[in-house]
């Protein structure tokens, strides 16, 4: 792991890991948020060492319009920082000696892998692997991005990755989508809700998600309607006229973590929570889900039947957020998100039955899935790309 923050990434790794150590695998983590992996990597026992990037970025790219813009504001173009990124990356493969790399956002331990012919399984999200198109995919849809814009950024990045693979004795990329390419690319979503839309012929796993332990289980207070359940970050635009909204009618229970933005106490029908919440058993009497847009969380709901109002943090979230409004399954609030543009999406998600429809019929589509029938599918393509067996299309219990 390389890029992204909190617990996500960890969070389904976490399954994977356990199904592979389960099937008689030995496994280490490379993390670069020691903290992090001690408080959820280490109650399982699962092993884990550092692994740095480069922090110090070439240019200011606001914002990031592709996946090539997000790698050159993190100095991916820096020759040297790069080169020494995969010396490291090279020097931890040579020392523990992997039969294969399972890479979660980890673009240069991808490129590494590539250098040393190991076998490799890239797992995430579509906006962390990107279709193989040249040049990559506008991430901010909605703005008219210029194609040359696009292909300048790939052409600067890719000369000093090709620099730096020169260096390494490597073969140069032709496009810049090969430094993402892999034995297998494990897509930890479901077709519909690709930030990049449905691809052919993609393998995708549906979420794949642990909580962090320990974590609370908590119980609807009343019978208050409508119940709406939160997963929210901190420093969501909006999050202080949200909390006056549904403290106003309903019942609301949300997960914000760290230091609570708001006093709990102010309105007995909205409960904040700064720690990890046990969302199964929350999940199924929810009316509505809000959340930043985050695809896990979200497809947890729409998997439960329930409608989803989106207020992204960042750009990747607006992306997932538009996916759902796409599916007639939720809505997002735009930039604009006093009282009264709040109060007004959550009457529609409440009152307006196309909104749950939408969703009852997106569980009704993925009603077979079953989160630990996907970590076994991932353990054992991952084995197999390990032992060079063929890849397994099909297991019970998980969509094609």
């Amino acid at each position: 792991m390389e890029l992204g923050g909190n617990w996500g990434h960890f969070a389904r790794d976490i399954p994977i890991a356990l199904a592979l150590r389960e099937r008689g695998h030995e496994l280490l983590f490379a993390v670069r948020d020691g903290p992090m992996a001690q408080r959820l990597l280490a109650p399982h026992r699962l092993a884990y060492r550092p692994a740095g990037m480069s922090s110090v970025p070439l240019r200011a790219m606001t914002p990031p319009a592709n996946y090539a813009e997000v790698l050159l504001n993190l100095g991916y173009a820096r020759v040297g920082a790069l080169h020494s990124m995969l010396i490291s990356w090279l020097a931890l493969l040579d020392h523990h000696e992997p039969d294969v790399i399972v890479a979660d956002y980890a673009p240069t331990a991808m490129l590494a892998a590539r250098l040393t012919s190991r076998p490799l399984v890239a797992i995430g999200l579509g906006y962390e692997l990107p279709p193989p198109l040249h040049p990559l995919p506008s991430i901010r849809p909605w703005d008219p991005v210029p194609v040359q814009r696009l292909v300048r950024s790939e052409a600067t990045l890719l000369a000093a990755t090709n620099v730096a693979v020169d260096a390494l004795g490597g073969a140069p990329l032709r496009y810049l989508h090969e430094l993402l390419s892999s034995d297998a690319t494990l897509l930890t979503t479901m077709p519909e809700l690709d930030h990049f839309g449905p691809r052919s012929g993609a393998l995708y796993l549906g979420p794949l998600y642990s909580t962090p332990q320990p974590a609370l289980t908590v119980q609807w207070p009343g019978e208050q309607r409508p119940r709406v359940l939160g997963y929210l970050h901190p420093r969501t635009d909006g999050l202080h006229a949200l909390l006056n909204v549904l403290g106003e009618s309903g019942a609301s229970i949300l997960c914000i973590p760290g230091p609570s933005p708001h006093n709990q106490a102010t309105h007995t029908r909205c409960h904040v929570y700064p720690d990890a919440l046990d969302l199964d058993s929350l999940l199924p009497q929810a009316d509505l889900v809000i959340t930043n847009g985050n695809l896990t969380t979200s497809t947890r709901a729409l998997l439960a039947g329930r409608p989803v109002l989106a207020l992204p943090h960042v750009v990747e979230q607006q992306l997932g957020a538009r996916r759902i409004a796409l599916l007639g399954a939720g809505l997002v609030a735009d930039e604009a998100r006093t009282e009264q543009v709040l109060r007004s999406l959550l009457g529609r998600l409440w009152l307006e039955d196309s909104f749950r429809r939408c969703a009852g019929q997106f569980a009704a589509r993925h009603a077979g899935y079953t989160p630990a029938a996907a970590a076994a599918r991932a353990s054992e393509i991952i084995e197999a790309a390990a032992r060079d067996f063929v890849i397994p299309n099909t297991i019970a219990g998980c969509p094609t």
